[in-house]
């Protein structure tokens, strides 16, 4: 019967509707909503009114996201969604500006999300959708996670995380270690004088060589792969798996303090050969992950074992050997104590000391005694660091230098450090004191006349007038308070 009609779908059980479409013969309501199940028709005298048409999808999707470690987005990366079935080729997908994928018109099926890792990134975690999935994701760390599509569901948030593949670096220094002590230490090496060079074995065969770094005794490998390493010192300049050593030097020790952060911890023989397995687990990772460390640093790219030394030593070239040499706090003062052997044709010790370990100055003068055991106390120690060092004179002047120690005096709000001891009857006084009344005193008591000049930032220097050799005391006097400092004037 001619009239307004409207055409209404059920759909089956686990479809929905794609699309509706009304025939075009001139319909008096147009199909406004052509994708509500309904189609609003107009049947005129003898019309057939055809084409009017439903239809309807269960076909569903798949979307995630690829980021690094630090959650940027990673473009171009090829994703694949496999069905299982060898004789079907299996649709990819590529990540976009923001890192993500998308599957679209996906029959709902069992299926695999597939993840072609970039080049240079290694897979760090897979995340399943949390969604009912048959399959759970068991794995989160092979690159693939399972899923199951239902009729018309979005499966969404099925994400990888990958990370930049680490490369390594090995290194250390060789040093003159006249101790014989377990710590490698001492005067780095010139590497180039001495001919020495450090090999890198992998696996059984030479992998790489340097030479010793003439100006610090320094080595470094980089660009290297996770695995175990045998570092070998050898005067070969073509690198060799048997160590070697200068003419004279013998081997005292190698590796690290310990194992912990990538020293070696030697293997006890004192063979001129050490070695270490490296990893990747000193990155440090923007967010924590699986394994790795939370900080706040970014991502590293490298791992550093830096730390791997070697000590060697010429025992013959000066006539006392020093066993151990170390520094302690006592009260406002720095006790040094050291002991030696084999004593012979030998002068004297210079006992330096330095504030930043680079330029150091005479601190006394200490005669060599048979005994091998000896001490200086630094009376006027600076604020802040203090390094120690002993230079060895024979009796032909010939002088060799120890290792150095450090001893670290926190800053006071209130500061006095004295140079000492005086230089032709001067010295400087570094202070942060002000309007402070300065006597100096000779050890009976007598005041001592002083010119003092004020060279500015803190920075005074004190003329002794009439100076005589022996022990002097700076009172200073500031607000009630008074501060001894001892004075030595040679």
């Amino acid at each position: 019967m001619p009239g307004e009609y409207t055409v209404s779908e059920t759909n089956p059980i686990g479809y929905t509707s794609t699309s509706d479409l009304q025939s075009v013969d001139g319909d008096t309501n147009p199909n406004i909503n052509n994708n509500d199940d309904s189609i609003p028709v107009t049947v005129g005298e003898g019309e057939a009114d055809i084409d009017n048409n439903f239809v309807d999808s269960n076909l569903g999707s798949v979307a995630g996201t690829v980021l690094d470690a630090a959650g940027n987005p990673l473009v171009g990366v090829t994703v694949t969604l496999s069905d299982g079935d060898p004789n079907t080729t299996d649709p990819s997908a590529i990540t976009d500006v923001t890192g993500a994928y998308l599957f679209e018109d996906v029959v709902p099926d069992e299926y695999t999300v597939i993840e072609t890792n970039p080049v240079g990134y290694s897979d760090v975690s897979d995340a399943q959708s949390a969604d009912g999935d048959t399959t759970p994701n068991t794995n989160t760390n092979d690159n693939s996670i399972p899923v199951t599509v239902g009729p018309n569901e979005a499966d969404v948030a099925n994400n990888f995380v990958d990370s930049e593949d680490c490369l390594l670096e090995i290194g250390g220094t060789v040093y003159k270690d006249i101790t014989s002590d377990a710590t490698v230490n001492g005067t780095p090496t010139a590497g180039t004088t001495l001919g020495l060079y450090m090999t890198l074995v992998h696996n059984g065969a030479i992998l790489d060589k340097q030479a010793i770094s003439e100006i610090n005794g320094s080595y470094k490998f980089i660009n290297l792969q996770p695995g175990t390493y045998s570092l070998v010192l050898t005067t070969d300049a073509n690198g060799s798996l048997t160590s070697s050593f200068p003419a004279g030097y013998l081997p005292i020790n190698e590796g690290g303090a310990s194992t912990i952060g990538g020293f070696s911890a030697g293997d006890g023989n004192n063979n001129g050969k050490t070695t270490i397995t490296v990893d990747c687990n000193q990155i440090v990772y923007e967010i924590p992950l699986p394994g790795k460390i939370a900080a706040s640093t970014g991502i590293a790219a490298t791992a550093s074992y830096l730390d791997n030394d070697f000590g060697i030593n010429n025992p013959g070239a000066l006539p006392v050997n020093l066993i151990n040499f170390n520094a302690n706090k006592l009260e406002e003062t720095v006790v040094l104590n050291w002991k030696t052997v084999n004593e012979t044709k030998f002068s004297h010790f210079e006992v330096e000391r330095s504030a930043n370990g680079k330029e150091f100055g005479s601190i006394g003068k200490v005669t060599g005694n048979q005994s091998g055991l000896y001490n200086l106390i630094d009376a006027n120690p600076m604020e802040g660091n203090n390094y120690y060092r002993l230079r060895m004179v024979d009796l032909n002047g010939k002088s060799e230098l120890s290792k150095v120690i450090n001893v670290n005096f926190e800053a006071e709000s209130e500061y006095i450090s004295i140079e000492n001891p005086a230089i032709n009857g001067e010295f400087k006084l570094i202070t942060n004191v002000k309007n402070a009344k300065f006597t100096l005193m000779n050890s009976l008591g007598k005041v001592i006349d002083t010119k003092i000049s004020d060279l500015g930032n803190g920075t005074l220097r004190v003329k002794v007038i009439n100076s005589v050799s022996g022990y002097y005391f700076l009172n200073i006097e500031n607000n009630g308070k008074l501060k001894t400092k001892k004075v030595v004037i040679p």
